[in-house]
């Protein structure tokens, strides 16, 4: 991943924002992927996939991602 700072990252990540911190290291296919995985602490918010940053660094962590 590239460096970054999760405090200037947005409270809300959607696969696309993830996947532009991943790009070039990960696909997009394999981000939404993680969206799908029943462990991932991701919500349906209409149409739009989200998750909190916390939760995602939180669970990068929890499964050796990060």
């Amino acid at each position: 991943m590239k460096n970054a700072n999760w405090e200037d990252l947005p409270l809300l990540l959607t696969p696309t924002t993830i996947w532009s911190l991943f790009k070039g290291v990960i696909g997009r296919d394999n981000v939404y992927a993680w969206f799908k995985r029943p462990d991932f602490p991701a919500v349906k918010a209409g149409k739009r996939l989200i998750v909190s940053r916390d939760a995602f660094k939180k669970w990068l962590e929890q499964n050796n991602v990060a």
